[in-house]
């Protein structure tokens, strides 16, 4: 029973919830101090929520955690004739396994460190629909073309293939192992915004370059 003599409700007997939308003000006893670190110390998804109380927003729109102007822009063609310029290069793909129209995309991703500054750098982006042997071609193509872009001025030659560890990925891996390609598999620890989070101070700071 509870604190009235009423026998108490087990989660059963209950038939429907009601959502009571409130915002931070509402509350009268939260000090500025707190409304502050929500203003300047949350990304702005959670800052939504917590202080204007919008539990609509969504974090599949990259749009509201990533901005534009946190990337860099560089002109890739021009540091490619610079002796040794990039120190280590690899490739991330992700891997869809049908070409229909509501597939998600396969996508591969060609990156390159500077051991001169350590800035980032994004060579290439591969985003289509295909069916994964068409889709591992594309991925053997483009391994072959940056390896002798790069080799033409003693850059690093690219190291290895990461791909999400999935039955699609490991299709894809084992496939690219038999056409001689270094793969690795990675299994994610957490969901993708998490893990973008981890890297949004990175980005911020300016040191990732798109061409």
């Amino acid at each position: 029973k509870n604190e009235y003599g009423d026998d108490e409700a087990s989660e059963d007997d209950v038939q429907s919830f009601t959502f009571i939308n409130a915002r931070l003000e509402d509350n009268k006893y939260l000090g500025r101090e707190y409304k502050a670190k929500l203003k300047t110390n949350r990304n702005p998804i959670e800052r939504a929520r917590l202080l204007y109380g919008n539990w609509n927003i969504d974090y599949s729109d990259y749009g509201v955690v990533l901005q534009r102007s946190w990337f860099k822009k560089a002109n890739t063609e021009e540091l490619l004739n610079e002796y040794g310029y990039f120190s280590y290069v690899w490739c991330m793909i992700d891997t869809a396994v049908t070409k229909k129209e509501s597939s998600d995309y396969s996508v591969m991703m060609v990156f390159a460190k500077s051991s001169n500054n350590n800035n980032v750098y994004i060579l290439e982006l591969v985003r289509l629909k295909e069916r994964l042997p068409d889709f591992i071609q594309i991925v053997k193509e483009k391994w072959d073309y940056w390896s002798n872009k790069l080799s033409s001025n003693y850059h690093a030659m690219p190291s290895l293939i990461g791909i999400e560890n999935t039955q699609a990925g490991i299709s894809c891996a084992d496939s690219l192992d038999d056409l001689g390609l270094p793969t690795s598999l990675i299994t994610p620890k957490r969901d993708k915004y998490s893990r973008l989070s981890e890297v949004l101070g990175t980005i911020k700071k300016g040191i990732v370059h798109v061409p």
